[in-house]
């Protein structure tokens, strides 16, 4: 298996709000040696920021990414503005 398909069963069968050494101890439970947990630290770091939000030092809370609503940028407010005024916007950016 691959370590994103280990990270991915552990982060399913994780609460809410965990610690990494939560995560790690589920990934030792799935079959990953220590070693090789050593060795995919950086991608676990980044899988931890893809799908989690940091709660304080060592929790993190799943983030819910089916209804996750990016937040408008200033140029996508500006446009719609425009449009509410019955005005064409012809390039956007």
């Amino acid at each position: 298996m691959t370590p994103e398909t280990l990270f991915t069963k552990a982060f399913n069968s994780m609460p809410n709000q965990f610690t990494g050494d939560m995560f790690v101890a589920k990934l030792k439970d799935l079959g990953m040696k220590p070693k090789s947990i050593k060795y995919y630290e950086k991608r676990r770091t980044l899988f931890y920021r893809n799908n989690t939000t940091k709660v304080n030092r060592r929790t993190y809370e799943k983030r819910n990414l089916f209804n996750q609503v990016k937040p408008k940028s200033e140029l996508e407010k500006a446009i719609e503005l425009i449009k509410s005024h019955g005005l064409k916007v012809f390039k956007e950016i």
